[in-house]
């Protein structure tokens, strides 16, 4: 089973590598990629780009990177269709996680938010 997660900031890092740890428990089969940083590159995580890339906080800051998000967000969605992942984990990071888990939605690919984003 591959398992596509996205933790954007060091403590979704935290709670994912804790999350992936716990699931690896129950079936050392699963694969996962997505994004995130060392703690979940230790429980086996592939990331597509480093954590510290997108853990921007402002709204300035994401505009001047905003060409690197649009690009980030098709990449995934290649991602997630290419490797046939079975489920999408999003972790808060509601800027990409709610439009990946809209694309996830409308390919079939169940979505089980791990944590919610805060508003």
């Amino acid at each position: 089973m591959k398992i596509f997660i996205v933790a954007g900031e060091p403590s979704g890092d935290m709670h994912g590598a804790a999350l992936m740890k716990q699931l690896k428990s129950l079936d050392s089969t699963l694969q996962f990629i997505g994004i995130g940083g060392k703690q979940m590159q230790t429980q086996g995580l592939d990331s597509i780009v480093p954590l510290e890339q997108i853990s921007v906080v402002g709204f300035f800051e994401v505009v001047k990177r905003l060409p690197m998000f649009l690009k980030l967000e098709k990449q995934c969605q290649k991602i997630m269709i290419e490797e046939e992942i079975d489920c999408l984990i999003p972790i808060d990071y509601p800027g990409l996680n709610i439009k990946l888990s809209k694309f996830a939605k409308n390919n079939n690919i169940p979505v089980f938010y791990y944590i919610a984003p805060q508003v």
